[in-house]
């Protein structure tokens, strides 16, 4: 039986090569950019689900409302880590995990009748961690023991690419390896790469302990440095425990502004967290519904179109005996036949879509390879061949051969043109979603590459430095300032779309006034090349001492919000040290950008 409705399938197939080929090409592009937004939708949910006890990880995020605008960021201070092991039962272990950053990394190499120079090889992520990290975590060590790391200061974690990098095939377990400024660090542990899913990327690891070596506060309620992790009891009330940690903080914490702190799951900080990106998550799933739903009403379509050309088929089947359920099954299967071999093109067009799109290239490993990606295509698979057989056949098996063989015709049913219509009106309408989708998507993105943001973007190169290359930055600049193409040089800890938050008081240093504000640190070419207007007051300058931070320039929302109405010369306070106010400067945008 089998045999012969694959038989009668490829003889159809040839015998209607042409409407054939449009269906299977219209499936097979729909197949594909399903499977390529898929891949990345997969990715976006499979964000640190890697981790054996992710049901039970969380992460301290703090909800500030800042300009009549709510801002959630997952960074918080670095004291509530401890503090909450030690105040709440259901907090079985905690973990403080800080920024990744970038340090110049070197190694001594030993060279005859002469001193053990230095060979700096590559700036990489560093990020500092408590002495459990490798226990609360999934992150495998390739070499070390997890439980003695950090234990002292000077100890360093690689990762098993920066150790082929660096040493190549020799061992790299204790070897001294130079971080920036902060000294030698000995290899203690061989580390395995984080997953490309991992929201914590990094190439070395360092003690907790550096974070306070290196001058920044590690056991203060304010700030938003640090990523702080708990692992909860299971059972535990999570709405109950929220209400104490906040009653908690504010007992602690002086505060002008409005905040709340809350526990959320590990795994839903890429989407749900400070870079939003849930907004392009749910906008995939539409596209992907809206691409399979076309394609599936096309399929339809067609399918139904070329049900006259087999009406004598059908007719002599139905007078041999065959019922309508052994009809409605060869079509079934032509279907999934057909759809089969779209989804095996399919394949091949996402494969050319991520050769052409590396961003999702470098996830298609991790993502389409594992048991629930083949589960998911096999469900879709069969969904998309009932969606799309199902109607076809029940509608071409309902003809009857009594009206054919009298010499009649067969009379199509009525309901079939109406039934077309209102597919092609689905197929028009989901066209337009998902065209209104794609429209909104460039939009967003134009608006991202064209708003004005309030200073120039236009022709400036930005160049991240560290280490020696900062050590000699005046000479860099003098250097460059010599080019003629070149206009101007500046510095800055940030580039304005990228800018860190700091908490900033006014009045009385008891932060009866204070605000978590965005804060560069620069220098006194930086408003001339970036063409920042300054509205009101005065700029760094050479000669004005700025190196010890004596000086401050806001900006007119922050103005806006203190309500002074002559800001320049008055005393701020940020990071707790005191700042003159010295000029006001027009706004500028941060990311992220939403229409």
């Amino acid at each position: 039986m089998i045999r012969n409705y694959l038989l009668s399938a490829l003889r159809n197939f040839w015998r209607n090569k042409f409407i054939t080929t449009i269906n299977l090409v219209g499936m097979a592009i729909g197949f594909g950019m399903f499977l390529t937004i898929l891949t990345v939708i997969r990715l976006d949910a499979g964000f640190d689900r890697f981790h054996e006890d992710i049901d039970k990880m969380y992460v301290l995020n703090i909800r500030l409302n800042m300009n009549n605008s709510d801002y959630t960021s997952e960074r918080t201070g670095g004291v509530y880590s401890k503090v909450f092991k030690e105040l709440y039962p259901e907090i079985e272990s905690s973990c403080r995990v800080s920024q990744a950053r970038e340090f110049e990394l070197g190694i001594p190499v030993k060279e005859a009748d002469a001193d053990v120079p230095l060979k700096y090889l590559d700036e990489a992520q560093v990020i500092m961690v408590d002495s459990n990290f490798f226990s609360f975590f999934t992150f495998p060590l390739l070499e070390g023991d997890p439980e003695e790391v950090f234990k002292a200061r000077d100890q360093i974690v690689i990762t098993e690419s920066l150790a082929e990098k660096f040493f190549g095939e020799e061992n790299a377990m204790g070897r001294q390896i130079k971080i920036g400024e902060g000294g030698y660090f000995t290899v203690v542990a061989i580390a395995a790469d984080p997953p490309v899913v991992s929201t914590y990327q990094f190439k070395a690891l360092l003690g907790f302990h550096v974070m306070e070596e290196l001058g920044y506060p590690i056991n203060e309620y304010g700030g938003t440095m640090y990523f702080n992790n708990f692992k909860l009891a299971a059972g535990t009330d999570l709405v109950r425990l929220n209400a104490s940690i906040n009653a908690h903080v504010e007992e602690h914490l002086e505060e002008d502004f409005e905040s709340y702190f809350f526990l959320d799951r590990l795994d839903r900080i890429h989407l749900h967290g400070e870079s939003q990106g849930w907004i392009g998550y749910m906008l995939n799933v539409i596209m992907i519904v809206v691409i399979l739903l076309i394609a599936c009403i096309n399929f339809i379509n067609l399918s139904t179109a070329r049900s006259s050309m087999r009406l004598k088929e059908i007719a002599i089947r139905k007078n041999a005996g065959a019922n309508r359920r052994q009809l409605v099954t060869q079509f079934m299967s032509e279907s999934y036949i057909l759809l089969l071999l779209a989804l095996y093109l399919g394949f091949f067009i996402a494969e050319m879509a991520t050769n052409a799109f590396r961003f999702v290239e470098l996830y298609q490993e991790e993502v389409n390879r594992d048991l629930g990606f083949w589960l998911q295509i096999a469900g879709i698979y069969l969904l998309t061949g009932l969606l799309a057989g199902l109607y076809p056949a029940l509608k071409i098996s309902s003809y009857q051969p009594l009206a054919f063989f009298s010499g009649k015709g067969i009379q199509k049913p009525r309901s079939g043109g109406r039934s077309r219509r209102v597919l092609i009106v689905l197929q028009f309408a989901f066209s337009i979603i998902f065209i209104t989708v794609s429209i909104f998507m460039i939009r967003q993105f134009t608006h991202m590459r064209e708003a004005d943001l309030g200073f120039n973007r236009e022709d400036v190169l930005y160049i991240r430095t560290k280490g020696r290359v900062w050590d000699r930055y005046q000479v860099i600049k003098e250097e460059l300032e010599q080019l003629a193409f070149v206009e101007g040089v500046s510095s800055a800890s940030e580039i304005p779309v990228q800018v860190n938050f700091g908490e900033i008081d006014w009045g009385e240093r008891d932060g009866e006034h204070n605000k978590i504000a965005r804060v560069i640190r620069t220098n006194a070419d930086f408003l001339s090349t970036f063409e920042i207007d300054l509205l009101e007051g005065d700029y760094f300058s050479e000669e004005r001492d700025t190196l010890n931070y004596s000086y401050v320039v806001v900006n007119r929302s922050l103005v806006d919000y203190m309500e002074w109405e002559d800001p320049v010369g008055r005393e701020m306070y940020i990071w707790g040290h005191e700042r003159i106010i010295l000029g006001i400067t027009e706004d500028i945008k941060f990311y992220p950008m939403q229409l």
